[in-house]
């Protein structure tokens, strides 16, 4: 049956036009920068990156809560996927693949993407998933965080993203301790587990998850700066 035959990554997008934009299949409206080329199996994540993409051309706002996305276990597994997987995630349109897993490389059928589509038009029919019971950090905005930075210069200022980004421009005093080097290993950021913390990006994104990989490794004082 075609519902369980899967679909190619040209197929995907053609849909995903027709279902946005009422157009056919070629139009170049849901054109992404993607690894996968037009004729391969569509893998997850791929999809992930099409649609969030879209959805931000269309003026939908990327989702604040995104703290249910940081239980999937593979979140990580693809680093330029981080972001649109956490969104498609949290805001439903995309459910996990199995308990814990996103399922980056599977790929995606007819059937799941029919689903999906409808998801992306109906906003009734999304299945936001529960945020986890206790987040373990807190958030804390730039004001009060420079006036506590000013009084106890033991407060740990990290930059969680890329080297790069870093080099780019960085906020005075602050570290960089990138996401992927840190997701891999928590502990690189700081011995104490009762150190003061205060994590930032560019969007608050990468720190929310950076905040949950600390607490979860028992970091008790753990900040994100928005």
């Amino acid at each position: 049956m075609e519902r369980d035959c899967c679909l190619t990554v040209g197929q995907f997008a053609g849909r995903l036009e027709k279902i946005v934009y009422g157009a056919m299949e070629g139009t170049g409206r849901t054109d992404c920068d993607v690894a996968q080329q037009p004729e391969e199996l569509i893998k997850r994540r791929t999809a992930a990156g099409i649609i969030h993409q879209v959805l931000l051309r269309e003026g939908e706002a990327d989702e604040q809560h995104i703290e249910a996305s940081l239980c999937l276990r593979d979140l990580y597994a693809c680093r330029t996927c981080v972001n649109h997987i956490a969104q498609v995630y949290a805001k439903g349109i995309m459910t996990a693949w199995s308990d814990g897993v996103f399922g980056v490389d599977e790929p995606i059928t007819y059937g799941e993407a029919e689903e999906i589509l409808q998801r992306i038009l109906d906003r009734q029919r999304r299945r936001k998933p529960k945020p986890p019971a206790s987040e373990g950090w807190t958030t804390i905005l730039w004001q009060e965080a420079e006036r506590m930075l000013k009084a106890d210069r033991r407060i740990l200022l990290v930059d969680v993203r890329s080297g790069e980004e870093y080099g780019q421009g960085h906020r005075k005093g602050s570290v960089n301790v990138p996401l992927q080097e840190l997701s891999r290993n928590p502990y690189c950021v700081c011995a104490d587990r009762e150190a003061v913390l205060f994590l930032y990006c560019q969007m608050g994104y990468k720190s929310r998850i950076a905040a949950a990989l600390l607490a979860e490794a028992g970091y008790r004082k753990v900040y994100v700066v928005l």
